[in-house]
């Protein structure tokens, strides 16, 4: 059996309580919720993961794909805990934030909780994406 392996290329976590931020350069993404730091109030966490598929032309056709992703620091964490996986349903940049910046940055350049490109809104805050009975 033959495999392709594709890596990603370009990912960003956007925070509900920091919905102006762009974490495009972080090293690891989030998932899940995250209290803010001033308030103490809980969000969602979510992360948005592009992959180039024209590194798929000439691999042979499959029905099976998966995605391969590692647990870097878990707290709380619920072993039967779900994480839901949706395709995106329109393009979003990257950006260049980073999440422990100090001063916390506001980017103007990628994709946060409520855009996904530069001064360009999600049509729902927390992204555009398509759900359905085909999820991942």
């Amino acid at each position: 059996m033959s495999r392709t392996i594709i890596t990603a290329s370009v990912d960003a976590s956007i925070y509900e309580q920091y919905v102006t931020l762009n974490t495009g350069q972080d090293e690891i993404l989030e998932v899940g919720k995250k209290q803010h730091l001033l308030t103490g109030t809980n969000g969602r966490v979510r992360s948005l993961i592009k992959f180039t598929l024209t590194d798929l032309v000439g691999a042979p056709t499959t029905s099976a794909a998966y995605l391969n992703l590692k647990v870097a620091n878990a707290t709380k964490l619920n072993q039967d805990a779900l994480v839901y996986i949706f395709p995106a349903s329109r393009s979003w940049d990257e950006g260049s934030g980073y999440f422990e910046q100090r001063p916390i940055k506001n980017s103007d350049d990628g994709a946060t909780w409520t855009t996904y490109a530069s001064a360009s809104n999600w049509s729902t805050a927390g992204g555009d994406f398509t759900t359905g009975s085909g999820h991942i």
